[in-house]
């Protein structure tokens, strides 16, 4: 599995401002425009559109609360 992801990832090249450019395929992969969240996962970084991340977003405490209890235990 975790071959089959990574085999998707590209080595990017940063500017002399330390920026690179993300491949438009996986711009439109991820339907992003122009603002972007970086987020530290772990040892990766994801790329998410604003939007997108805005949505993928647990809002409500109890569901976010059994989720983690279901996924991680309890920590008692």
């Amino acid at each position: 599995l975790q071959r089959a992801l990574i085999s998707r990832s590209v080595e990017l090249e940063l500017d002399s401002l330390g920026r690179f450019v993300l491949p438009k395929k996986m711009q439109d992969h991820a339907y992003i425009s122009t603002d972007v969240v970086l987020l530290g996962v772990g040892n990766k970084i994801e790329i998410w559109d604003v939007e997108q991340y805005d949505k993928m977003q647990i809002k409500d405490a109890s569901t976010l609360s059994k989720l983690a209890e279901k996924f991680l235990g309890n920590p008692s």
